[in-house]
């Protein structure tokens, strides 16, 4: 058997789970990751080093505060981006009439979100095993595997950083992991399922930096 056939003996077994337990899974892992990264990357020992206030502990408990906040709201995230997807994806294969279940789709929806989460736990690894030492602008411009890295940013306002930062290879192999599993779930072929991905979730995140940006320049 092929590589190629096993991975997608192994996608297919993860597709035939439950959609609750998918879904916990996969909330599981971007839950972890958000909290090594805003608990442990954003410590307060960080925000001494750039803080000259006198409340320092003050503000930073208002920090964890909102950060245990995003915790509870991070499912509803999860859920709302699935639904996003689910419906994003539905509209581009009712475009090439190709029928997928409705329940299969949302599966594809969730599982491709594990490659979305992976630039928290890239960071949380990258400063607290690797750097050990930095500051809080090191974090701020830390865009991993981002097409941003080739830009003078000084001069760049932050939105357009921002936008630009969401250029990079995790989107990359959300779209090429997303087609796969639309592949191997029905008769469209990759090359169009690439296609279909850029065209719906591609421009729809365009559109939005695009909204963005017109509030800022």
């Amino acid at each position: 058997m092929s590589n190629n056939s096993i991975f997608a003996s192994e996608i297919r077994s993860i597709l035939e789970k439950p959609i609750w337990q998918i879904f916990i899974y996969v909330w599981l892992f971007y839950l972890a990751g958000l909290f090594l990264y805003s608990h442990f990357v954003w410590s307060i020992d960080v925000y001494s080093l750039n803080y000259t206030g006198d409340d320092l502990k003050e503000r930073f408990e208002r920090y964890q505060q909102i950060n245990l906040v995003l915790y509870i709201l991070s499912v509803f995230y999860l859920l709302f981006f699935s639904s996003v997807l689910w419906l994003l994806f539905k509209g581009g294969l009712l475009f090439y009439k190709v029928e997928i279940d409705s329940k299969l789709l949302f599966k594809i929806a969730i599982i491709a979100q594990v490659i979305l989460f992976f630039p928290y736990w890239v960071k949380a690894v990258w400063f607290i095993l690797i750097e050990g030492s930095y500051t809080m602008d090191e974090i701020k411009t830390f865009y991993p595997f981002s097409i941003i890295n080739f830009f003078d940013i000084d001069e760049m306002p932050k939105m357009v950083i921002k936008a630009l930062a969401k250029i990079d290879l995790f989107r990359l192999f959300f779209v090429l992991f997303s087609a796969y599993c639309i592949k191997i779930s029905s008769k469209l072929s990759f090359f169009k399922a690439v296609i279909m991905i850029v065209l719906t979730y591609g421009l729809a995140t365009f559109l939005l930096e695009l909204v963005k940006l017109q509030f800022v320049l």
